[in-house]
């Protein structure tokens, strides 16, 4: 079964990635082409990023006893996790 052919459930759509990718390929270097197997990866890397930086987010709103996610908690968790990786190196 080729890439292209699974069935990938998102909540990115998918011109709205192909275009935001699209647009900083071509910031970085002129006539830069993608295949859709590539920007499907990237489409699902990115939610998976996103939706496990909202739950940690949201984790911190909890642990604080808010009821609204705040900029803070999402900096927070940003903070947090540059400070987890420098260990790894």
């Amino acid at each position: 079964m080729h890439f292209d052919h699974m069935a990938v459930d998102c909540e990115i759509p998918r011109k709205t990635i192909d275009r935001i990718i699209r647009k900083i390929g071509n910031d970085m270097r002129t006539e830069l082409r993608f295949t859709r197997a590539a920007i499907n990866a990237i489409r699902v890397k990115s939610e998976a990023f996103l939706v496990a930086l909202f739950k940690k987010a949201n984790l911190a709103r909890v642990h604080v006893g808010r009821e609204t996610l705040m900029r803070r908690d999402m900096q927070l968790v940003n903070r947090i996790c540059k400070y987890n990786s420098m260990h790894f190196f």
